[in-house]
């Protein structure tokens, strides 16, 4: 049966019945991941494993079978799943910093936000699949929806921390670390020149500047985030995901209005995309079949 659209598919085929055993196997290692408890190191740990092993059969699948008759195995919807693990695993990466508790210093927030733009970045390329056809006719409207939703969310939450490092950190006036932040984590800062803003901010006033840039694309992300996600019907049922917008969208919006001024007539900057960076970028864990010696129950058919 098929997973989405229950449809019953049948192959003589004794590979195609191998390939389902292996779908489901991955299936459940998602449910695995979904249930480990995420408040603590370990249960974060283990949802990134089983993600990333979840990514592996998957890709597995998708590698070895290509004329599978139901749609759930089709190479396209199998790519598809693979970006959707691995966007889920760096999720969970994002989520272990953050557990640790916020901490101050300007490379704490830039390495925060090279974290979400990352994550921000996977979200991206599985939605970008899913609006492949015939992958996309074939999906539900809310994993379209959540995905590209959750794309805005992080690149929003990227923006954020990039203008709480240029704020609100008691370093930030250090020439040598700002030097060194807009090297690798603000996007072709080093071939912009002063007419967009993005050189170096050498004092408060252009930290502002440039902090404030930031806090309007972290805004104006989380509002597209909040749209998507009230256009869908499904999604709008999920009321911690909805909560966790409206307070990082309120967040953002209160600390942008603040820097609003009556008087200020200056120049409106151009936020600089940010660089993906990660301490662990998730990546398919195939399965290894070698591990376990067993009789193949198939081998006199």
């Amino acid at each position: 049966y098929d997973c989405l659209t229950g449809v019953p598919d049948t192959q003589k085929s004794v590979g195609f019945e191998k390939g389902c055993v292996l779908y489901n196997i991955g299936a459940l290692y998602t449910q695995i991941a979904c249930r480990q408890d995420r408040t603590t190191h370990e249960g974060v740990v283990q949802a990134i494993v089983n993600f990333e092993k979840a990514a592996g059969a998957f890709q597995y699948l998708e590698n070895r079978f290509s004329s599978a008759p139901s749609q759930d195995m089709q190479q396209q919807t199998l790519s598809m799943l693979v970006s959707l693990m691995l966007a889920q695993a760096q999720e969970c990466v994002l989520e272990g910093w953050l557990l640790a508790g916020s901490k101050d210093g300007l490379s704490n927030c830039c390495h925060v936000a090279g974290e979400a733009a990352r994550v921000a970045e996977k979200y991206k390329q599985t939605h970008e699949k899913m609006c492949q056809e015939p992958t996309k006719s074939y999906l539900p409207f809310s994993w379209l929806s959540m995905a590209e939703s959750k794309y805005h969310f992080y690149r929003g939450l990227a923006h954020f921390y990039v203008a709480a490092a240029l704020l609100d950190q008691k370093d930030s006036g250090d020439v040598t670390r700002l030097r060194q932040m807009f090297e690798t984590i603000l996007l072709d800062s080093a071939t912009r020149d002063e007419n967009n803003g993005l050189k170096l901010p050498t004092t408060e006033e252009e930290r502002r500047c440039i902090g404030k840039a930031h806090l309007r694309e972290a805004v104006i992300n989380h509002e597209e985030s909040l749209r998507i996600h009230n256009l869908c019907k499904q999604l709008r049922r999920i009321d911690t995901f909805r909560d966790i917008l409206h307070k990082t969208h309120e967040r953002a919006l209160n600390r942008f209005s603040a820097l609003e001024e009556e008087d200020d007539f200056s120049e409106s900057l151009i936020a600089s995309d940010i660089v993906a960076q990660t301490e662990h970028d998730s990546s398919a864990v195939l399965p290894d079949f070698s591990k376990v010696k067993v009789v193949d129950i198939f081998w006199r058919l």
